[in-house]
Parts: structure tokens; C-alpha cells; sequence
């Protein structure tokens, strides 16, 4: 199955398309476009009575991100007023849900945890041609900009596969089943990853945010790791050029020398192995 990414990236090169920042007048349209893409795309996963219950109720705006600055618009670069979709991320505690839904917890959250991906929502008639990914990407990249280590989602079923072809996982925390008024139970999957190593192309938008400011801030981090590895493994290259000098008389002395290098060469190995993963796994 092809890469969503790469319809996203195509798409960002063209420059076909814009972000903006939603807006409050924004609201009905994009309560429109909400409600447009779950009947049209979500059908496959959500019964009638589950689509009734929840559209306006758990699946809508939230005007706190709108408040933030963290919730986008991505229209046709000649017309900003079409919403072709919609998406953010939010540094705040509550993981999904409109302005009405159960649970909402406006707490921010530190630094040292995973920001959320809310609410990415795309038109029917702009389906299937990387604009969710795009939106997506265009969050990670803000997010990323505010130093967070990386994300979490609360998933609609229609969503889980894509995230899931863009690296994200199931946590395996279990999934929560939101009732709506009309006695629907909607289930909301708990979804995570870490930050991967991409560029994000410019896409004209807000200004703020530098899809490499994750690795500026990673890197100096662990730099006296790294270098604490490096330093071990000139050291162990230097023995095993000694041994090497050193390993002449009999063959059984020779077997024995060659015996030592081996070990001294594999010990090289496993230190700039363990220095390696030290930091790639601050950047998986």
C-alpha cells in the first residue's frame, strides 16, 4: 500500500494549497465540513444512530485550540474561504472531543510528554488525495516547533489506518466508548508515536514553528554521549592495531592474537552500536 506521505509531499510542492489559523467565525463552516466528512467518509465504521449521536455532541470544533492559535484551515491557495480540511494539535489535557464532550481537561501539559492531535477532519469532495496527511504532518511540524517529544491521539475508527500507515501506533490502552445523548456508545481510540526524522516542506501558513527544531534540541542533549562513545571506540581501535602489531611467533601465538582481536573488534562494535542507538532512539 503506498506511502500516504508521499501524495502529501507532492502536494506541498505545488503550493497548490494554504494553512491558515481557524478562526471563531470559522465555527459553522467548520462544524459543516465536520459533519459532511463523517457522513460521507465514516459510514463503513459508524452506524446512522452513532453518526446522530455523536456529530455536534463529540465530533466538532473546540474553540480552546481555536483560542490557542493551534487549529488550522487548509484551503486552495486562491480561495481561503474553502475549507478543504481541517486539523490541529493542542498542548492541553484533553485528548478529543467539541467544546461539548464529556471530559475535557483544559490543564497544559509539560514539555516532557506527548502534545495531541485533535480533530483532523477532511471534505469529501478533497478525500483521498493526501490532504489529512498534510494536515497532519503541518501539526507535527508545530508541535515539534513547541518542543514536545512527540504525540498522542484519541482516533476515530475511519482514522485509524491511516495514522497507522504514517507510523503511529495503538497503545494498547483501552479504548474509550463516549456516550452520546441519544444512548450511542462511540468508541475513540488511543493512538501514540514518537517524533520521526522528516523535514516538512514550507507550506504557506501562520508563521511560527521549524520542522528542525526537534533535532537542534535533541542533538546538543546528547552530544556528551555520543562523543563519551566515540572517545571509547578510538581508544579500542588503537588496541587492536597494537595487537595486531604485536602478534608475530608461533601460530598457536598467532591464533591467540587473532582470538584477542576478534573480542577487541566486536567490543568496538557493540560501543559505537550502543553510542548509536543512545541517540536514535531520542529521535525514532
Amino acid at each position: 500500500m503506498r506511502d500516504p506521505t508521499t501524495n502529501a509531499k507532492a502536494l506541498e510542492a505545488t503550493q497548490t494549497y494554504a494553512f491558515r489559523n481557524a478562526t471563531l467565525e470559522d465555527i459553522p463552516a467548520l462544524k459543516t465540513v465536520i459533519e459532511q466528512s463523517l457522513r460521507g467518509l465514516s459510514t463503513n465504521d459508524y452506524s446512522q444512530d452513532e453518526l446522530d449521536g455523536s456529530i455536534g455532541f463529540l465530533f466538532g470544533p473546540d474553540t480552546l485550540l481555536i483560542h490557542d492559535s493551534t487549529y488550522f484551515i487548509l484551503h486552495p491557495s486562491s480561495s481561503p474561504s474553502t475549507i478543504c480540511a481541517c486539523g490541529g494539535w493542542s498542548f492541553r489535557q484533553t485528548l478529543f472531543g467539541a467544546d461539548s464532550a464529556p471530559g475535557r481537561l483544559p490543564a497544559t501539559r509539560p514539555l516532557t510528554s506527548r502534545a495531541s492531535i485533535r480533530a483532523i477532519f477532511t471534505h469529501p469532495d478533497f478525500a483521498r488525495q493526501g490532504l489529512g496527511t498534510m494536515v497532519m504532518r503541518y501539526c507535527e511540524e508545530k508541535a515539534q516547533g513547541a518542543g514536545y517529544r512527540g504525540l498522542e491521539m484519541g482516533s476515530t475508527l475511519t482514522g485509524v489506518g491511516l495514522y497507522e500507515r504514517c507510523g503511529y501506533v495503538k497503545s494498547g490502552r483501552e479504548d474509550t466508548v463516549v456516550r452520546c445523548p441519544n444512548g450511542a456508545g462511540i468508541r475513540v481510540v488511543h493512538m501514540a508515536g514518537y517524533w520521526r526524522i522528516i523535514q516538512v516542506p514550507k507550506v504557506a501558513g501562520p508563521s511560527g514553528g521549524n520542522e528542525m527544531q526537534r533535532v537542534r534540541n535533541v542533538l546538543p542533549k546528547h552530544l556528551p554521549q555520543y562523543l563519551h562513545g566515540l572517545f571509547l571506540c578510538l581508544i579500542v581501535c588503537l588496541a587492536v592495531n597494537l595487537a595486531r602489531h604485536f602478534a608475530h611467533g608461533s601460530d598457536e601465538e598467532n591464533a591467540t592474537s587473532g582470538e584477542k582481536v576478534g573480542v577487541i573488534e566486536t567490543l568496538k562494535d557493540r560501543i559505537v552500536s550502543s553510542s548509536r542507538r543512545g541517540v536514535e532512539k531520542e529521535l525514532d
